[in-house]
């Protein structure tokens, strides 16, 4: 393929009035002449002009590309499928969800497949809802609904505003009626006359409505009495957690609820939300005579204003200030405290179904945790606490010490160890005093693996089992292992331990200078020694490859010969089979294939250079020498040694995904179907492949139709052997390096 670069870089390099083309990619090839340029369909057929801006995914499977055709835009996907023909006047992703296309004054939304949501009458679509949109004719706007599929409030409005990032869906608009605005249903019903201002400020979808106005002066109206309130009589007003109007009246404040009724009557000098802006609950904030109290959203009292300082809420529980120091009260107003606190504070841990309230209690500088569940009480003695996955429990610490602390209040492992990590639910490392670990349970709360170690884990291909880690004196590790019952299966004497199966373990132990290898079974828990100079794993799982001076073999994990260890060499290849190289008696060397149980084939018949170790492709590659003109032929197997290609070829490059084979044959190259037999006889001048492969590479990508050279013509090959009516003079890339 090293002849493709050269001449391509020549014919990029002389300006040419004849046509030029790329690649096949996708179904697509790109035309050029005269400095314009358009691609083509696999029938050779004009389908587009350009390739335009991506609208969304970049380069995934999911992407979506603007294509232009006689200056109309059309959407092409990530396969080369036509989504849009070109034939719109603009082409936009609106809203990351849908196509958006316009011809002349009209507008359109499409979804990411192509299809037309809309009838062409309208000049502007905006989203309401997502099964809702208002939409504009001329100078009036009305609502479309995509279920129904036409208007359900008709084109005879100025303008719309909808809350559409409420929390909870909207069943009434804002509309705009001869300058002014008031509120429609989605029936088209007026539940407010339109004889207000109005600004896309404190919108909301619930009966309150804070966005209207009459002239200057703010208005809060309640959709359903209708009733408004504004200044002089109402002022300060604000709708606060579960849908309570807050105002001032009469100098005082109190509380509305949405259907109208009083439920606090005004006599407080502010009210507020107790609860952390992230939250909302039962509990309304009073103040009255400076003193601070709670009331609940139905108005009755809880706590009487009575408290020097705000309280705060965190669901059904009330933290309160009495005399500089902080108590936890529950939804009565019960104390759940036995003492005062310098600070409390709520914490959630643990997640989604595993979630739970519990206080941080803070006295002075440490803080412990009360947990409203259990009703029980972990006193005040560390600095961190850092939740388990699970949310069972949780690691503490103090002064760099650390202990285990069930969620519940209670005292697992005391704050005395070095550290304390988390490896399951149920099972944590420790460190002690002088750094060296062990292993805790916490169901049978007992330290099962006493602190020995430089690491305790779980035994990769076991995880019931555990590894253990030791340094060693000449500051390497040794590694050893404990069963589930937490006894010792192999001392800590291994340089590795590696898993090669469900059940072997491949062990390395240093003797002297050497290094000697056996294998365990972590089920009958047997040892035995593995007469070799050097163990691997391959990609086979549960076996091995054995080397010994001038031999080599193939293991499973119970020890037995897949291969047998004989004088060969040995290359394990990634399709799961391994290259077999013997010497031959005058000295060459010779190579065949064995699957992956230990069965040759492919005879060891084929002459090794050093390098024919694996293709890229689905196959094994067979190589001959020549020695008549002094090069290699290859050829190819199957994977199940079946002979797919002979041994014929100078090169051989497998197509991906598949659609057949490029092979090069006395200096020139042909193209061979799947079957392996040529699609024509005809032997081309170059093939140019959309990607320039790298040297000796056996794994390309290429397409139907391919494009060949025949002379100083290049034309484009069908799978059927047909060629393409046209006729280049030079090769361009698929994407131009400007546009056109």
């Amino acid at each position: 393929m090293t002849k493709y670069i050269i001449g391509a870089c020549l014919l990029w390099s002389v300006t040419a009035h004849a046509q030029k083309g790329s690649a096949f990619v996708g179904g697509l090839a790109r035309i050029e002449q005269d400095g314009k340029s358009w691609y083509i369909n696999t029938r050779g057929e004009k389908v587009f002009d350009a390739l335009m801006d991506v609208l969304k995914g970049d380069a995934d499977s999911n992407a979506l590309q603007v294509i232009t055709l006689n200056g109309k835009m059309g959407v092409m996907d990530a396969a080369q499928r036509i989504v849009l023909a070109p034939e719109y006047d603009q082409v936009n992703n609106k809203w990351n969800q849908y196509l958006e296309v316009k011809k002349g004054n009209k507008v359109n939304l499409a979804d990411n497949k192509g299809k037309l949501l809309f009838p062409w009458q309208f000049e502007e679509i905006n989203y309401l809802d997502g099964s809702n949109f208002d939409v504009r004719a001329g100078k009036l706007w009305g609502i479309y609904s995509l279920e129904a599929k036409g208007l359900l409030i008709p084109l005879a409005y100025e303008e719309f505003d909808y809350c559409g990032g409420c929390g909870r869906k909207g069943d009434y608009l804002f509309a705009k009626k001869n300058g002014k605005w008031g509120i429609i249903n989605f029936s088209n019903e007026v539940l407010l006359p339109f004889e207000y201002d109005h600004q896309h400020a404190f919108m909301r979808s619930d009966n309150w409505i804070r966005s209207l106005k009459r002239g200057d002066q703010d208005v809060v109206i309640n959709l359903d009495t209708k009733k408004v309130y504004n200044a002089p009589e109402y002022t300060e007003m604000d709708v606060l957690a579960g849908g309570l109007l807050k105002a001032r009246h009469n100098g005082q404040f109190g509380l509305i609820d949405a259907t109208g009724k009083i439920v606090a009557d005004f006599e407080y000098t502010d009210i507020y939300s107790p609860y952390d802006e992230r939250y909302a609950g039962p509990f309304m904030g009073v103040v009255k005579n400076g003193k601070h109290g709670i009331i609940l959203s139905s108005g009755k009292g809880l706590l009487p204003a009575t408290y020097d300082s705000e309280i705060r809420c965190q669901e059904h529980y009330l933290i309160v200030q009495e005399d500089g120091m902080y108590q936890l009260l529950d939804s009565t107003g019960k104390p759940l405290l036995d003492k005062h606190y310098t600070s409390i504070e709520p914490m959630y841990v643990g997640r989604d179904d595993n979630k739970q309230l519990i206080f941080i209690l803070k006295q002075q500088a440490v803080d412990g945790f009360y947990n409203p569940a259990t009703g029980k009480t972990a006193a005040p003695a560390f600095y961190e606490l850092d939740p388990t996955s699970d949310a069972s429990m949780a690691i503490v610490e103090h002064q760099g010490q650390f202990g285990l602390y069930s969620i519940g209040g209670e005292i697992i492992l005391p704050i005395t160890y070095n550290g304390i990590e988390e490896l399951t639910t149920t099972l944590f490392t420790v460190t002690d005093e002088e750094n060296r670990r062990g292993l805790y349970d916490v169901r049978d709360k007992k330290m099962q693996i006493p602190p020995a170690f430089r690491n305790v884990s779980l035994l990769p291909g076991s995880p019931d089992n555990f590894l253990v880690t030791l340094n060693h004196d000449d500051a390497a590790y040794r590694y050893g292992i404990y069963d589930k019952n937490y006894r010792q299966l192999l001392p800590p004497d291994y340089t590795d331990i590696i898993c090669i199966g469900r059940e072997g373990y491949l062990l390395k132990q240093l003797q002297g200078d050497s290094v000697i290898y056996s294998l365990y079974n972590i089920t009958t828990k047997k040892r035995f020694p593995l007469k070799c100079l050097y163990a691997q794993q391959v990609d086979i799982p549960g076996q091995l490859q054995l080397t010994g001076t001038d031999e080599a073999g193939i293991i499973n994990e119970n020890g037995q010969m897949v291969i047998p260890m004989v004088k060969q060499m040995i290359h394990p290849l990634k399709n799961h089979t391994y290259q077999v190289i013997r010497v031959q008696k005058d000295g060459s060397y010779k190579y065949g294939y064995a699957d992956s149980t230990g069965k040759m084939i492919v005879p060891v018949i084929y002459d090794y250079s050093g390098n024919d170790r694996d293709f890229e492709g689905d196959g094994l590659l067979l190589v001959r020498d020549d020695k008549e003109v002094g090069r290699s032929k290859v050829g190819l197997a199957s994977t199940q040694g079946l002979i797919k290609l002979p041994t014929a070829y100078s090169a051989i490059m497998e197509g991906k995904p598949g659609p057949g084979y490029i092979v090069m044959k006395d200096n020139k190259f042909q193209v061979l179907g799947l079957n392996g037999q040529p699609v024509v006889p005809t032997l081309f001048d170059d093939v140019t492949l959309a990607e320039v492969p790298y040297r000796n590479a056996t794994l390309v990508s290429f397409s139907w139709p391919v494009m060949v050279l025949n002379g100083k013509v290049y034309q484009y090959l069908t799978a059927d052997g047909t060629l393409l009516p046209l006729k280049l003079t030079g090769v361009i890339s698929y994407q131009p390096a400007y546009g056109y």
